[in-house]
């Protein structure tokens, strides 16, 4: 019997194979959308033969960048796996990688102009103003702007964003719970606008100044669930090497470097915008202090990169983009696992529902739940 992921992604660009990366044990999830091929559909019915410069936003799985290949198009994320998505689809399909250009969130772009650009609408619209704002002197009166979602995230709020910094909008009708977004750019209204990240927000008192990007967890004020971690955190007071797994706007392996100057701190995250909050939280807090930062897909690969470590922190995310799961955590508990010394542990807080422990005791044959409140639990696995 074919599964989801076997069955062929088809557009009026030409059908092709498409995979989920990391592979997600949800065998009815695909790695496209309707949003994606209503666009696709939409983009095909223009007539246009030539896109000219083209910009992908927020290809999460890498659809609309393999389906678009021929046109050799900009690929714009914030997520490393993203674009790790759309170069192994790329390879899965005997394309050439060559003909994308990736884009990180937080890359100075250059005076160049968009003829045509293509956007996956994101969850967190603090991103979307960030990319807006960024993109925004890029685009001319002439730029075919299309972006896309599912109806349900389609809110007054996301229309809002785009008439604010680039210009007149407005929505088809759904199609198969999808609707699309047309934007006419308007180079005097970007002109006016006010880059609106990153923020420096507060923590605690005695805590680090956090700098937040756009897309960093929490971005607007302190975790509760951080502050509840940092409470328990164990440091030490020896020289140690300590990891912030998953590590947002690099809180956690700031305040650790703080309470210990013997630390060898480092930072590990798959978005961009993440890593370059925690270098620059770590800067503010931590002066004249040394630290690694790694953006990457998978810990275990930058294994001999970073070497093992003794302590791992992390507060794993259970959310990607509009889905929502453990398979991730799950991920980073393996990753973390490969890459501690012997009698290392991996530090883990999470909502008491998620039942992290149980997780952590099946892969390292041993956890203690050493702090517990009404909403939060911290986890400590050994190992052996």
């Amino acid at each position: 019997m074919s599964t989801k992921s076997e069955t062929p992604f088809k557009s009026p660009f030409g059908s092709y194979q498409l995979d989920r990366y990391p592979k997600t044990t949800d065998k009815s999830l695909r790695a496209w959308s309707a949003a994606d091929l209503y666009l696709l559909d939409y983009l095909d019915q223009t007539g246009i033969k030539d896109f000219g410069a083209l910009w992908i936003v927020n290809d999460t799985f890498g659809a609309l960048g393999v389906a678009l290949n021929r046109f050799k198009p900009w690929s714009y994320s914030d997520s490393f796996i993203s674009h790790e998505a759309l170069k192994r689809n790329f390879s899965k399909n005997t394309l050439e990688t060559s003909k994308v250009k990736f884009v990180k969130s937080t890359k100075k772009l250059d005076e160049k102009k968009i003829d045509t650009l293509v956007m996956k609408i994101p969850k967190n619209l603090s991103l979307l103003e960030d990319q807006l704002q960024r993109l925004g002197p890029k685009l001319e009166d002439s730029t075919l702007i299309v972006a896309a979602c599912m109806a349900k995230h389609m809110h007054k709020s996301t229309i809002a964003l785009f008439e604010k910094y680039v210009g007149p909008t407005e929505t088809s009708l759904a199609k198969k719970k999808a609707r699309l977004l047309f934007c006419d750019a308007d180079p005097a209204i970007y002109e006016k606008s006010i880059r609106t990240w990153p923020k420096e927000i507060p923590s605690f008192e005695g805590g680090p100044i956090m700098v937040n990007h756009a897309n960093v967890f929490s971005r607007e004020k302190f975790d509760i669930g951080t502050r509840f971690f940092i409470d328990n955190l164990g440091v030490q007071t020896d020289s140690e090497s300590v990891l912030d797994l998953g590590c947002g706007n690099g809180v956690l392996g700031t305040y650790y470097a703080m309470q210990n100057p013997k630390a060898k701190v480092s930072f590990f995250d798959e978005s961009y915008m993440a890593i370059q909050s925690a270098r620059e939280t770590f800067q503010k807090n931590a002066r004249g202090k040394h630290a690694s930062f790694l953006v990457g897909s998978r810990l275990s690969k930058l294994g001999s990169e970073l070497g093992e470590f003794d302590k791992i922190l992390c507060n794993p995310p259970f959310h990607n983009q509009f889905e929502v799961g453990t398979d991730t955590a799950e991920s980073m508990f393996r990753d973390a696992r490969k890459s501690l010394r012997k009698g290392g542990q991996l530090r883990v807080v999470g909502n008491n529902h998620l039942a992290y422990h149980l997780r952590l005791r099946k892969l390292f044959g041993n956890v203690e739940r050493v702090a517990k409140n009404k909403k939060f639990s911290v986890s400590v696995s050994m190992k052996a």
